[in-house]
């Protein structure tokens, strides 16, 4: 991408890394190397404080995209699961490093997430999907997770209905 202007220019987007983690963190379970694992913690760490700023009134904010060079912020927006696929995929970092690396982080993400309506189930089916992967990590552990997991299947068979419908 030529420019890093708008949502869809070039630059860090906070979903990407979080993904990125996630297969990392994966490599690591399926090679059994925990190295690959402490490099995914470590680029939590790296990129988290970059994405997490103060908002108004002193109060955290998560931000949606940041420059390369992460020194400014492009959109200040937060994604609607950010901060739960954030709280979702650095836990399991810690889970595999087995021992608490990203304690503070992970607190961030669960005040954030936990915020009136942050746990929405969408009617976007990618965000669907999303929120779908994200809750089937704690489904049945975790209420928030259940319940948005529930919301989520409720949304999607509704779009099942519809695109039934319409392609008879």
């Amino acid at each position: 991408k030529m420019d890093e202007k708008g949502s869809d220019g070039d630059g860090m987007y906070h979903h990407y890394l979080t993904l990125w983690m996630f297969a990392i963190n994966r490599l690591s379970i399926a090679t059994n190397e925990l190295e690959w694992n402490n490099m995914a913690v470590e680029l939590a760490r790296t990129i988290h404080p970059k994405f997490f700023l103060l908002g108004t009134g002193g109060k955290k904010k998560l931000v949606w995209k940041i420059s390369m060079d992460m020194k400014t912020v492009l959109v200040p927006s937060e994604g609607h699961l950010d901060a739960a696929t954030g709280f979702v995929v650095f836990r399991l970092l810690q889970e595999r490093a087995g021992e608490e690396v990203l304690g503070k982080e992970i607190e961030e993400y669960r005040e954030l997430m936990m915020g009136d309506g942050k746990l929405t189930a969408s009617t976007d089916m990618l965000d669907l999907g999303m929120a779908l992967w994200i809750c089937h990590f704690f489904a049945g552990e975790e209420e928030w997770a259940t319940e948005l997991g529930k919301k989520c299947l409720a949304n999607s068979s509704k779009f099942c209905l519809i695109f039934a419908t319409t392609m008879c």
